[in-house]
């Protein structure tokens, strides 16, 4: 092969290299933009799972403390209460588990799994006491303390541990600053 070859096969590759390179460069802030996009969705799906976690919780946790502040007034002879938020609606639950199935990694739904356990057995707890106020004391009387007990020092911590939980590995996933008690569980 002559000179004159050799030179054309070798601007022909760098011409053929720069164009690739090129075409690379230009399709990459497209990639990042998708990535962008998809990590938004999720961060808006986590922050949904928990605006609805916390909601339910709070809307028993406000049931219960008032049947424990009805319990021990009695005794004492007060009378107040605190505001009872809306109860959660019932697509919540479904909302809930969609937004986990759609967006949620391994972990976020193990935790989700975990929490829900824990709710269900407060919500599950609340009916019985419900059931138990309608059908043995009612309209005159509050529940027993002693009834409310389980609830008050079992449940309601277990399921706001379990809560919080879910809110550490969200924020972890979502690379946010991680909370000093994520970094003390794993010491």
């Amino acid at each position: 092969m002559d000179i004159a070859t050799v030179s054309i096969i070798a601007t022909a590759s760098i011409g053929l290299m720069t164009v690739g390179g090129t075409i690379w460069n230009s399709l990459q802030p497209a990639r990042v933009a998708r990535e962008g996009r998809i990590e938004q969705r999720r961060a808006d799906a986590y922050l949904e799972i928990l605006r609805l976690a916390e909601q339910e919780s709070l809307y028993y946790t406000a049931r219960m403390t008032n049947l424990l502040i009805a319990a021990i007034e009695d005794q004492a002879g007060l009378e107040s209460r605190i505001e009872v938020p809306e109860p959660p609606p019932v697509e919540s639950r479904a909302s809930l588990a969609a937004h986990v199935a759609g967006f949620a990694s391994a972990d976020v739904a193990n935790a989700y799994r975990t929490w829900r356990t824990r709710m269900d057995e407060v919500r599950g707890a609340h009916e019985d006491i419900a059931f138990h106020w309608r059908e043995n004391v009612a309209p005159y009387e509050v529940v027993e303390l002693e009834m409310l007990q389980p609830m008050r020092d079992i449940r309601l911590p277990a399921e706001k541990q379990a809560r919080i939980a879910m809110a550490d590995q969200i924020a972890a996933e979502l690379r946010h600053r991680r909370p000093k008690r994520l970094e003390r569980r794993k010491t």
